[in-house]
Parts: structure tokens; C-alpha cells; sequence
């Protein structure tokens, strides 16, 4: 039974470091070369440090199953015209690397979303954002009906609101789904897709452009 080389959990592609690369000879040719774990260490050292995800990080993300390499700044954002904290919500991301089944790596990420009583909803834990989405807004649902009436909000308010402050979380989620896919993009050697995957596990893969 073979085993697909890379996997990805929230990646929207297959952003990898590979175990070889091209330079030129002493003779000026095009070859081919194995990387160490030196270069390895060498390329995660500068994927970390970088001004998008300012934060280095060596954890092990059980979550994940792969390597923390960086963290974003975490930014926190009321919904509508700012009065109505309850609604107040926290956002932030962290960079991965799962090593390949057979070699290289690739590159994934997770999104925390967390409430102002620190329900808190990983994105790597659902199938699709509008999952998430959902749990989420049962958790403020929950927290504007203990304490709404701080800010003359109750559920009947939030009942009225819900798709508004729906797609508000969903674009905040995008977005940085956006910013971490440009990442990944941007410091991976290879973007790949899945060309074919076959019944005993076997995946070919393909070059993105």
C-alpha cells in the first residue's frame, strides 16, 4: 500500500521544500544537488524570520502534526461600530512544516478564532470555514445572552445581526487565509497539485504553472 508524499490540512496547495536543487557547475551547467540537513535548517531559519509572521516559533503543533516556524500579530476587532464588546473577537495564524512521507516538506498553516471569554476555534479542526463559522457564532450567541445587556444587545439583537456578523468573521478568516497562502507560495521551492491519486494510495503530483 503506498503512502502520498506530502499532506496539507488547511493549505489550498501543496507549497514544498524539496531535498535537491539547481545551480550551476564551475563548467557554467545546470546541475542537480542533494540538500543536507544544514540546508534544511538554513532555509526554515529564514522562512521565520520575516516581517509578515514576526514571531519564531520551534514548537511541535500536535495539532498540525508538523513544526511551528512563525507566528503572526494577533488582531482583535469588534463587530459594527465598536460598542458592542461582547462581540469582541481575536484572530491569529502560525506557519508550519510537515515533513514529506518519503522527502522534502511543505508548508501548512492554522487560524485561531477566539471569542472575548476565550471559546476558541482552530480551523484545522473543521472541514470548512463556514464549520468553524457556525460554532463560532453559538459561542457569542452564548456570550451576548449572559452579558449583552451591557451594551443594550440580547439575543433577539444578535438574531437580527447574525449574517451580518457571519460574513464579517468569514471575511476576517479569508483574508488571512489569503495572507498565509501568499506566504506559503512565496517561500516554497515548488507549488504542486494533485495530478493522481490511485486506489493503493500512490499520488503523482505536478508543477503549478
Amino acid at each position: 500500500m503506498a503512502t502520498a508524499n506530502f499532506s496539507v490540512i488547511n493549505a489550498r496547495g501543496y507549497y514544498t521544500i524539496l531535498d535537491t536543487y539547481e545551480a550551476e557547475n564551475e563548467e557554467g551547467v545546470m546541475q542537480t544537488y542533494e540538500r543536507d540537513e544544514w540546508d534544511f535548517e538554513n532555509i526554515i531559519d529564514n522562512i521565520r524570520h520575516n516581517k509578515t509572521f514576526p514571531y519564531p516559533s520551534k514548537e511541535w503543533n500536535g495539532r498540525m502534526d508538523a513544526r511551528e516556524l512563525c507566528e503572526g500579530v494577533a488582531s482583535c476587532e469588534t463587530f459594527g461600530n465598536g460598542k458592542a464588546w461582547t462581540t469582541e473577537t481575536y484572530m491569529s495564524s502560525v506557519i508550519v512544516i510537515r515533513s514529506g512521507y518519503y522527502s522534502g516538506a511543505v508548508l501548512d498553516y492554522d487560524i485561531c478564532v477566539s471569542t472575548s471569554e476565550g471559546d476558541t476555534f482552530y480551523l484545522s479542526e473543521y472541514d470548512s470555514v463556514d464549520d468553524m463559522t457556525e460554532d463560532y457564532l453559538d459561542a457569542l450567541q452564548d456570550i451576548i445572552g449572559r452579558k449583552g445587556y451591557n451594551h443594550k444587545w440580547n439575543v433577539g439583537t444578535f438574531k437580527m445581526q447574525k449574517n451580518n456578523i457571519r460574513k464579517w468573521i468569514e471575511s476576517r478568516v479569508e483574508n488571512e487565509i489569503q495572507k498565509c497562502e501568499d506566504f506559503c507560495k512565496d517561500k516554497c521551492d515548488m507549488e504542486l497539485v494533485v495530478r493522481a491519486r490511485f486506489s493503493n494510495g500512490e499520488t503523482w503530483y505536478s508543477k503549478v504553472g
